[in-house]
């Protein structure tokens, strides 16, 4: 059975993956599932690419709160923003 995080995400019809990035454009994110992203994260010049799994509940809720995109801490971004960065990490 799915989870409360898993349910309300899977209800709305998401296309995966889905991309995000925080308000100060120092952490990227593409979401791959409800339970799973890789971050782009800048590091002082460089940047530091993370794969994570959302297994335990907050992890998941902070998949939601990066798909809610709600201005205060992360927005929408495109595809091409992201692999921008990415193309920049080698």
């Amino acid at each position: 059975m799915l989870n409360r995080v898993e349910d309300s995400l899977s209800e709305v019809g998401w296309e995966w993956p889905q991309y995000r990035c925080m308000i100060d454009e120092r952490h990227f994110y593409r979401i791959r599932s409800p339970k799973a992203f890789v971050e782009l994260q800048q590091v002082g010049r460089r940047w530091v690419r993370h794969d994570v799994e959302a297994k335990v509940y907050p992890e998941q809720l902070r998949i939601a709160d990066m798909l809610r995109a709600s201005g205060e801490t992360y927005r929408v971004c495109s595809a091409e923003e992201w692999q921008a960065i990415e193309d920049r990490m080698g």
